[in-house]
């Protein structure tokens, strides 16, 4: 039966929910979108006519905010907006990316696969041969030397050997085939033989991981990984809410069913390799004066038994945890601005405390607009495991800056 949420954000601001591309939820139309360009152009009109039908609305701030994918949609929609003031003027504050697909999806995958096997080797009981099969590949797929480049401030630009999986942006002329190595990889040799299957273009440690993972975790969860048999995420209690004839009327949803994932848009966009945003567009938005938040769900320290995951990464088998890394490289790709002599990335680790009743919950970092949280102790879908942080967290961080002042909550 469903009860109030004492941590909704609507108890902080108007709370605007967008089913897009044409195909999620309850949207409806005639024309599904078959790029990003065309889910950009859908979603920049969608917002004209919003504003066009409620102008009161116009002067209020606003903030656009999502996870995972939308790592991609935001940043592109935001630039869509502050490059056409004069047709749609309206106070864009902040975006905020959760967990976000915002750099190069070879880094924020394959790169950093065998660092957080290594990490999280005791709680999945990860065997000895197993982890020296996948460290091995780093040392050929050039993985480690990468791993070490990770400095504040970054000492240049990060650089990718070859085109894992097909993944890396700066090769996309390279395509992956699939489906691609069939076998389970459960074994050293076969876990050697799936990482450089031809197909794959080599170098395939994420999607290797992401087979081998359930083999010793029955009940592996790509979203939180601290998720038990006896525990899973269920996602059935809020679809059977929505898709209530009397929720439906309530909301003026239309006469439709709706379902968690639509593998139809998701096969479509994920075909075309879309331009990093943390490449041009990101620095882009926060030089012209868009606050951004990224966020990543992360477990309680360096080796520990992490919760965190960056998932729907790229087309491959599903998402697999990349832990912070992934996203850490990408902040620190970064190029914002020629106005402060260029500097790339964060000049200081986010290693500053955020505290809530005494027990911190998030490491942070902020430097030139940019606002970087390790959130400790969620997995991917942090709102809905720690509901409460993330309240604190938009209503601190995002909606004022409380929390900058003193850590505290």
């Amino acid at each position: 039966m469903p009860s109030p949420n004492p941590y909704s954000w609507t108890k902080l601001a108007n709370v605007l929910y967008i089913d897009q591309p044409l195909g999620t939820g309850y949207s409806s139309g005639s024309k599904a979108a078959s790029d990003n360009a065309e889910v950009t152009f859908d979603f920049f009109h969608w917002l004209k006519a919003f504003y066009d039908r409620f102008p009161a609305l116009k002067h209020k701030n606003t903030y656009l905010m999502g996870e995972s994918y939308a790592g991609i949609y935001i940043p592109y929609f935001t630039k869509a907006i502050i490059s056409n003031r004069n047709i749609l003027n309206i106070n864009l504050k902040a975006i905020v990316l959760g967990d976000p697909t915002l750099g190069n999806t070879a880094v924020m995958t394959d790169v950093v696969t065998t660092t957080y096997l290594h990490q999280t080797a005791n709680y999945y009981n990860i065997p000895p041969t197993i982890l020296a099969a996948f460290a091995k590949a780093d040392q050929q797929c050039g993985f480690d030397r990468i791993m070490h480049q990770l400095t504040y401030p970054p000492t240049g630009k990060i650089h990718i050997q070859g085109n894992p999986e097909g993944l890396n942006f700066l090769r996309a002329k390279e395509k992956r085939q699939t489906p691609c190595f069939d076998a389970i990889p459960n074994t050293p040799s076969l876990i050697n033989a799936s990482i450089f299957a031809p197909c794959s273009i080599g170098c395939a440690t994420y999607t290797t991981a992401f087979a081998y993972l359930p083999t010793i975790h029955k009940c592996f969860d790509p979203y939180n990984i601290h998720a038990t048999c006896a525990y899973k995420r269920d996602s059935s209690a809020p679809r059977y809410w929505l898709n209530q004839p009397s929720v439906r009327t309530a909301i003026h949803a239309p006469d439709k069913l709706i379902t968690d994932c639509n593998n139809t848009v998701f096969q479509t966009l994920t075909k075309e390799l879309v331009e990093p945003p943390a490449y041009r567009i990101l620095p882009e938005i926060l030089e012209r004066g868009v606050k951004g938040f990224a966020v990543e769900s992360l477990g309680d320290g360096v080796g520990g038994a992490e919760h965190d995951l960056v998932c729907f990464l790229a087309p491959l088998r599903g998402p697999i945890a990349a832990r912070k890394k992934g996203l850490a490289y990408c902040v620190d790709e970064l190029t914002v601005s020629a106005k402060r002599n260029g500097e790339q990335g964060l000049q200081h680790p986010p290693n500053h405390e955020w505290k809530i009743n005494g027990t911190c919950v998030a490491n942070w970092g902020y430097e030139r607009n940019l606002s970087y949280h390790h959130i400790l102790g969620a997995g991917h879908m942090a709102p809905h495991d720690l509901p409460e942080v993330m309240f604190a967290y938009v209503r601190d961080f995002v909606l004022s800056e409380v929390g900058y002042g003193n850590g505290t909550a």
